[in-house]
């Protein structure tokens, strides 16, 4: 992660699935050197404001990245399952239904687990109820004690 001998920022992104490059949901910074590239990221943003789809700014950024002048420079990482999950439907499912019934599942989850929090396409069959007992198991929230609260502040 060593970018210091650059001008060029870095981010680092998991490499996306079908038309995008990237996934925009998480990445990799250096707190001293990614800032120049979360600004472009920023900057087309700001002037695209029909396009809804971070990806496809990501991908402008990319193409951005082949010329000389690029400031930022975004190193694709691979989706590996030790470093990141995706959960699909029947997954959550499963270990929520768990959850509910049995308290912790247990179950070893990757450091990044990349859950989808709308109901109006993917997961939208799986009850509020049951996506909750599985965010409660993915944050490991014991079922009967939660003295902070953490669940209260989840909103689906």
């Amino acid at each position: 992660f060593n970018t210091s001998s650059t001008n060029v920022s870095h981010m680092w992104m998991f490499k996306g699935q079908k038309n995008w490059a990237f996934q925009g949901g998480q990445f990799v910074l250096d707190r001293s050197t990614s800032q120049p590239c979360l600004d472009r990221w920023r900057w087309h943003i700001d002037r695209n404001p029909s396009i809804t789809k971070d990806q496809s700014l990501l991908n402008k950024m990319a193409m951005e990245q082949s010329t000389n002048s690029a400031t930022c420079k975004i190193i694709p990482m691979e989706r590996e399952p030790n470093l990141i999950e995706f959960p699909g439907e029947n997954y959550i499912e499963e270990l929520g239904e768990s959850n509910k019934k049995h308290g912790p599942t247990g179950h070893k989850y990757a450091p990044l687990v990349h859950i989808r929090n709308t109901f109006n396409g993917i997961n939208k069959r799986i009850s509020e109820e049951i996506y909750s007992h599985f965010v409660q198991d993915v944050l490991g929230v014991p079922t009967e004690e939660d003295e902070f609260g953490i669940m209260t502040k989840i909103n689906f």
